[in-house]
């Protein structure tokens, strides 16, 4: 046998090898939407709903797998194809395959996604643990941070410890996830009472947990009229308009839509917009509060639209004449043609306003600029005492003769 051929054997089997070593490849949704295990099983609905979206996948075989339990591989790579979050640049797990092939592209199916999930999904000591099942609390966990769920709007918080015989044993790094989501009767407990938190989960568990949370998605762009929705809604595609809408829940922008425009016509979105991708547009809508997290967002809005709070992490610039009642500044690059109601600078130390720089000093308690003739930015704190002098002036008057 030649030396070539040797060599060629070597490779192919070095790559089989690194292809295997997360488990078997699920292949992408729209290669498969005919799923040949799903007819009878009860999670049929929402495994048919986020495979159509291109969220979970099936098997090159045709199968789901439903009552498989799922890798955290694949809970990276679900969570991935609905949020598209930019993966680390750094290399962090140590039992992660990073080779790439001759297109740059990793040779490993879901080592893209892992990168992506190193602040989202739990790790000890630089292990990713891809092939291990995910388990119920891990799970949570990841679906709580990818989704950014938070507890405010919730007057009554379930405690696990109490809701479960187990609930004791949930990790503590986990137990804030897991009393959010049970609260929301996102994730459930097991018949016999138990949470069961270091269990392991099955795909068309997952699936079920996903499609309550992300009630409806918009994948493909142009007009969507939705009406009324109670939950969550995910657009991952560009160029979405969104007309005659109210959202009573979160509504996520995905870094896959880009800088390409999502505009709002007579819409209301109660919850939170999480605006990881997109330029946004609002005529005659409303918006709870909003989150910003990709720099160069744009945002305006016409006279008839507002904003309650917002939440600028990035470079960001707000223009057109929207009311916006509370602006909470996380970029030293925000940028705003007029002034909110109320300002803070949380994490950054100047914002622009008007094309004029305002600093911590240039804003007064109530969160109002002080637009005096002079921006004393770059000078030290002036404070001007002012004394008033009460002069009594006594005259004395001759008295008549």
């Amino acid at each position: 046998m030649s030396k070539i051929i040797k060599r060629r054997i070597a490779e192919c089997l070095a790559l089989s090898i690194s292809l295997s070593a997360l488990g078997p490849i699920p292949i992408h949704a729209s290669e498969n939407l005919n799923l040949t295990d799903i007819s009878q099983h009860w999670a049929k609905p929402s495994i048919t709903a986020l495979n159509k979206a291109g969220f979970v996948t099936g098997y090159a075989d045709g199968t789901f797998r439903p009552d498989a339990n799922i890798s955290r591989a694949e809970v990276a790579v679900w969570l991935q194809n609905i949020f598209n979050f930019t993966p680390a640049n750094e290399e962090l797990f140590d039992d992660v395959t990073y080779r790439k092939d001759d297109s740059g592209t990793y040779v490993n199916w879901a080592t893209e996604s892992i990168m992506a999930m190193s602040e989202i999904m739990n790790y000890q000591n630089h292990n990713f643990r891809p092939n291990a099942s995910a388990t119920r609390e891990e799970v949570a966990y990841a679906i709580v941070n990818a989704f950014n769920l938070k507890e405010h709007n919730i007057r009554v918080m379930k405690n696990s410890y109490n809701e479960f015989s187990d609930g004791r044993t949930i990790s503590s790094w986990a137990k804030n996830a897991v009393d959010l989501l049970i609260t929301e009767d996102y994730l459930m407990g097991r018949p016999d009472g138990t949470f069961d938190p270091q269990g392991y989960i099955t795909r068309g568990e997952l699936a079920s947990i996903l499609n309550r949370i992300a009630d409806q998605a918009v994948t493909t762009s142009g007009l969507h009229i939705l009406n009324e929705v109670y939950g969550n809604v995910v657009i991952t595609a560009p160029n979405v308009t969104l007309k005659n809408t109210i959202i009573h829940g979160n509504l996520y922008l995905t870094a896959g839509i880009g800088d390409s425009e999502i505009n709002f016509d007579n819409a209301e979105i109660t919850g939170t917009v999480f605006a990881h991708g997109g330029d946004i547009h609002l005529q005659n809508s409303s918006i709870q509060s909003i989150i910003v997290d990709r720099d160069g967002t744009d945002i305006d809005g016409d006279y008839k639209s507002s904003i309650a709070i917002a939440d600028l992490r990035t470079a960001t610039k707000v223009f057109g004449s929207i009311n916006i009642d509370q602006a909470v500044i996380n970029s030293n690059e925000v940028k705003l043609e007029y002034e909110p109601t109320k300002i803070i600078l949380e994490d950054a130390f100047k914002l622009n306003v008007a094309n004029r720089d305002y600093y911590e000093q240039d804003i007064t308690s109530f969160g109002h600029l002080i637009k005096g003739e002079y921006n004393y930015a770059s000078e030290p704190e002036i404070i001007t005492e002012v004394v008033t002098e009460v002069i009594t002036e006594y005259v004395y008057v001759e008295p008549e003769s």
